[in-house]
């Protein structure tokens, strides 16, 4: 389907929210959506994102759930408008961790932020696993292939990054953040965890694997992950496993540097 133009998504944006003063299209990652940042005269902001029906759908989906097990996250409502679908949520206050890392260095990742950021691994590990039964792509390799996919319009590499993931996932599943790094935590004042973004990331998985992704995410800020870890054994007695967690972060690390290469050509 042809992407639509500037024209369609103003039009769209006004058709869905009244009493607009401003527009604007931030810089974020990714080629298949379109993302602006609205700004009503009572000063609240809307972010709209606009993308294929089974992402917003998606989305919608694990927003809901997050919000019945609460957890904070965007709180996500579906929109569709000439057959384009979209998704808007009230923008979270607050920087990420990876902005307070740029301001403030790897100091600012203290022990309380690592806590944070175990405590919401853990609540997410207590979410139902079957909460996520009717949710597309709901494991994590289901993930992995397609944003291979869409990256490198490649089905034998989405193929491949599946079954990696499904051997990398070896042990219990339960509803895991798979990219849960600086760049989609929101910390406050005090650099605490308050919630986290990036809904497509969330998907049934081992808590090793997501505390590896985790980790890796802060080694790229300088910070050593391994406070991260210890304090994720301590909530987490019996699931987490220093030895695959370490298995994990030197495969995957490979496998990113063979993705950017790839993404790149």
């Amino acid at each position: 389907m042809r992407k639509p133009g500037l024209n369609f998504y103003l039009h769209a944006i006004l058709d869905a929210e009244s009493d607009v003063v401003r527009i604007r299209r931030p810089t974020v990652s990714g080629k298949n959506s379109a993302v602006f940042v609205v700004e009503k005269s009572d000063g609240r902001k809307v972010v709209f994102r606009f993308d294929s029906e089974q992402n917003v759908r998606r989305n919608y989906q694990i927003g809901h759930i997050l919000k019945c097990n609460g957890i904070t996250s965007p709180d996500v409502n579906m929109h569709v408008c000439r057959g384009q679908f979209f998704e808007t949520y009230p923008y979270l206050t607050g920087k990420t961790l990876a902005e307070k890392l740029k301001i403030y260095g790897s100091d600012a990742c203290s022990q309380d932020v690592c806590a944070g950021i175990a405590a919401k691994i853990k609540r997410l590990s207590k979410i139902p696993v079957h909460e996520l039964n009717n949710v597309d792509n709901n494991f994590c390799h289901q993930v992995a292939r397609k944003n291979m996919q869409n990256a490198t319009h490649n089905v034998l590499a989405g193929t491949m990054v599946k079954y990696g993931t499904i051997w990398l996932n070896r042990g219990e599943k339960s509803v895991c953040h798979c990219d849960l790094t600086p760049e989609n935590i929101i910390v406050d004042d005090k650099c605490q965890a308050t919630a986290i973004l990036d809904l497509n990331a969330i998907s049934v998985a081992n808590v090793n694997f997501a505390l590896a992704i985790a980790g890796l995410g802060l080694m790229r800020y300088d910070v050593n992950p391994d406070m991260l870890y210890q304090i994720a054994a301590d909530m987490m007695p019996g699931q987490v496993n220093m030895h695959r967690i370490e298995s994990v972060s030197g495969i995957y690390q490979k496998y990113l540097n063979l993705y950017k290469k790839v993404k790149n050509r």
